[in-house]
């Protein structure tokens, strides 16, 4: 009896060691046709090369909105941004960057890209870091730097603009920002009521919503729209809107005031969720999908590219994780491969790995004529130990997710951004 027993226990841990298996040994098995179709589809990225060396299919360049899609905390993914919007700008002009951050963190943005004055987009990168946003890391701090040095190859009409259309994020760094903004036009009537409220050394900000009302026609007859831009988002603030509600308000905005994304190309770096082609954990609806189904004109002229990784590391903060285990100061790395059976493994993954070379980005196009990735579960299902803890569930069966999947390899942790 005892003899059965300990069969039993046995037989109980080599199943749990090898169950999760059956997902990459059924990739072995049923993966021939998916990378048959891979190997006419695909291409590595050389990161260090400007643009990247790369070349896409001719109608990929027709489109007028690209958005790439990350899991935020690995240092390639912001190198790959880089080289694909020089790659953009190289091809077809692009130069606008619609941005997951906020209009006055973007127009920061535009003024330290103008300037090359770092200090002017320093106190952004502090909040970012403060509140262990994704975006507050050094190897993003490290891409603006090497954009300006790229923007200033350039000539005035080709150059990079940075273009908010994220909610307000840090209120009293957005109304400093505003302020500073909103002086240099030396303000008269309204305008300049506003600008004395948010000058006083102790500001009300129950005074702020009712004083923006009144400014915000005589903004909107300024030369420059972005200034009524920003206040517009500043006042909607006040009113507590959900995300998406000011994302997409914003985008209407950038379109119709801003005159950015009717007949010029608009790039995005967005979180993967917003990335995303088709609903995720039943019904959500990410910001491409909505984008698709609006009356914008880029809505039908839309690539969406979709990052995974293998053997990879990603920089979170320590905040998401339970107490007990929650390790000391703010950030930790931590494992963010999608080829480990254990934790987290992509249904597909490995004919990624088999068609991609030895470089540390490629990029595979899944939505081509006759692509066996139109419907089901390949490159979308998830199994292992993270999925059950991050629920992230992809509808298999509403078409194509993404228009190209990156396969990324080897990528280290980002790392927190560094003051000076």
């Amino acid at each position: 009896m005892l003899k059965l027993v300990r069969n039993i226990i046995l037989g109980a841990i080599l199943l749990a060691i090898a169950l999760p298996w059956t997902g990459v040994i059924q990739d072995a098995f049923t993966g021939g046709r998916y990378r048959d179709y891979l190997e006419e589809h695909h291409q590595s990225v050389d990161l260090t090369v400007v643009g990247g060396d790369l070349q896409f299919d001719p109608d990929f360049y027709t489109n007028r909105l690209f958005i790439m899609g990350e899991i935020h905390g690995t240092q390639t993914s912001q190198l790959l941004d880089l080289r694909l919007m020089q790659h953009l700008n190289e091809q077809i002009g692009l130069r606008y960057i619609m941005a997951e951050m906020d209009p006055t963190q973007a127009d920061r943005i535009n003024a330290y890209l103008d300037t090359g004055n770092e200090s002017l987009i320093r106190p952004v990168f502090r909040a970012w870091l403060a509140e262990a946003a994704q975006w507050g890391n050094q190897q993003h701090f490290e891409k603006l730097q090497q954009l300006y040095e790229y923007n200033a190859s350039l000539p005035a009409d080709r150059r990079f603009h940075y273009v908010g259309v994220d909610q307000i994020q840090r209120r009293e760094i957005a109304l400093d920002w505003f302020s500073t903004r909103l002086a240099d036009i030396s303000p008269t009537g309204a305008a300049a009521a506003l600008l004395e409220a948010l000058e006083r050394e102790e500001r009300q900000d129950d005074a702020l919503p009712s004083l923006f009302d009144s400014a915000l026609p005589q903004l909107a007859a300024e030369p420059d729209p972005v200034l009524a831009y920003m206040a517009q988002a500043i006042r909607a603030d006040f009113d507590n809107p959900g995300r998406y509600e000011r994302v997409l308000s914003n985008i209407n905005t950038m379109v119709d005031v801003l005159a950015i994304g009717d007949d010029e190309p608009v790039y995005g770096f967005w979180g993967l969720f917003h990335s995303l082609g088709v609903t995720v954990n039943d019904g959500a609806r990410p910001l491409v999908l909505r984008l698709r189904e609006s009356d914008l004109p880029f809505a039908g002229a839309i690539a969406n590219l979709t990052q995974s990784y293998a053997n990879s590391s990603q920089n979170m903060p320590s905040h998401i994780l339970p107490e007990p285990i929650r390790p000391d100061g703010p950030f930790f790395d931590a494992l963010v491969s999608q080829d480990n059976p254990y934790l987290s493994y992509l249904d597909g993954i490995g004919d990624l790995k088999a068609v991609a070379s030895d470089q540390n980005a490629t990029i595979f196009r899944i939505n081509a004529p006759g692509s066996p990735y139109e419907n089901g579960g390949r490159l979308i299902e998830q199994s292992g130990l993270l999925t059950h803890v991050f629920r992230f569930e992809i509808d298999p069966f509403a078409g194509f997710a993404t228009d190209y999947a990156i396969l990324i390899r080897n990528s280290p942790a980002q790392t927190p951004y560094e003051d000076e």
